[in-house]
């Protein structure tokens, strides 16, 4: 089980070409009218320093050069003396993940054979996770947060669900929403890693989905019983002797929660079964982050074990996602999610 690595590498040279274009349409974002001033990228005078050529109240701009005397308008040269120009923007980040079961994308319609120990037959039902705290790892090997977009629906205050079943075929028990993205902004920078964890943090992971927003909101990744988030929810229908059928699954969650677990009032887990995942080669323009089912079943019995993260059945597909059976804490390796 060898853990693969990614780097994330920004598009460098696509915010410079952005910054050093001539001409914004706007003045000053406060509202000043007339027409942009000539916006070089760098240059003194009325043109100001802005990859807009709004001077601003200081005519500061995002490049290096000086903002002149502004340049709010044609005829409305009321920006003070320029000084030096500011740092860019920050950077839009997506990162793309797929489903698979080995070399085969994930679908609900599809029927996949030779899984597992038991070399079962499997008709999927479900496949979806959170992951939190995404990082890119900057060429000095710093770790810089990712923000997340709260977008109302797949992201909600550094929480992302990826969604790869859409209630078609045999799995009957998600949305019919899709998403596969992580996006967010990081600071002007270059790149070359990239790393997430797997799951809920614990100040969300035990909130009401009454009360809480999409996409912690979903009924079928909650356990009542633990008041917390599934992480994880891969499901299965799999095939036995005639017309026989076995449920398959494994529940990721955190366990040996402490608290008033009735009224939500959870103050710790003993296993938290986050695990951190980090990747030192990823390019952003291309590469996919796939999360391999095949992988992640490949020494269960899938026509008799289930997981719901506290039964011993669980300790192979633990080990699979490179967490410590004994501790919840994450280990040195895993083969579920890889690059490509």
């Amino acid at each position: 089980m060898k853990q693969t690595h990614f780097a994330f590498v920004a598009l460098v040279s696509t915010v410079v070409a952005a910054m050093s274009s001539a001409c914004g349409d706007d003045g000053d974002p406060d509202g000043s009218e007339g027409d942009a001033g000539s916006g070089a990228s760098a240059g003194d005078g009325n043109s100001g320093g802005a990859s807009s050529g709004r001077g601003g109240a200081s005519g500061t701009g995002n490049t290096s050069g000086r903002g002149g005397t502004g340049g709010t308008g044609a005829e409305a040269g009321t920006g003070g003396e320029g000084g030096e120009g500011g740092a860019p923007e920050d950077l839009p980040v997506t990162l793309t993940f797929a489903a698979k079961v080995g070399s085969e994308p994930f679908s609900c319609g599809a029927t996949y054979s030779g899984l597992g120990a038991d070399d079962s037959t499997v008709h999927p039902v479900d496949f979806r996770f959170y992951v939190h705290d995404v990082r890119l790892i900057d060429d000095s090997g710093a770790q810089v947060p990712v923000a997340l977009t709260q977008d109302g629906l797949w992201q909600y205050e550094g929480v992302a669900l990826l969604d790869f079943e859409d209630r078609s075929g045999s799995c009957s028990n998600g949305t019919v929403q899709l998403n596969d993205a992580v996006v967010g902004t990081v600071p002007f920078g270059v790149y070359t890693g990239v790393a997430f964890k797997l799951g809920v943090p614990f100040e969300l992971n035990h909130t009401d989905i009454t009360t809480t927003p999409s996409p912690l909101n979903l009924s079928s990744l909650f356990w009542s019983w633990n008041t917390g988030r599934l992480f994880l929810s891969i499901m299965n229908s799999v095939e036995g002797e005639g017309t026989a059928r076995f449920g398959t699954l494994i529940h990721l969650g955190s366990t040996g929660c402490m608290g008033d677990v009735a009224s939500g009032g959870v103050t710790s887990c003993t296993k938290p079964n986050r695990p951190d995942y980090v990747f030192d080669d990823f390019r952003a323009d291309g590469d996919v982050i796939v999360a391999d089912m095949l992988e992640l079943l490949q020494t269960t019995n899938l026509k008799t074990d289930q997981c719901h993260s506290f039964e011993d059945e669980c300790a192979p597909m633990f080990a699979e996602l490179g967490i410590d059976w004994t501790t919840g804490e994450t280990s040195p390796a895993q083969s579920v999610f890889r690059v490509e």
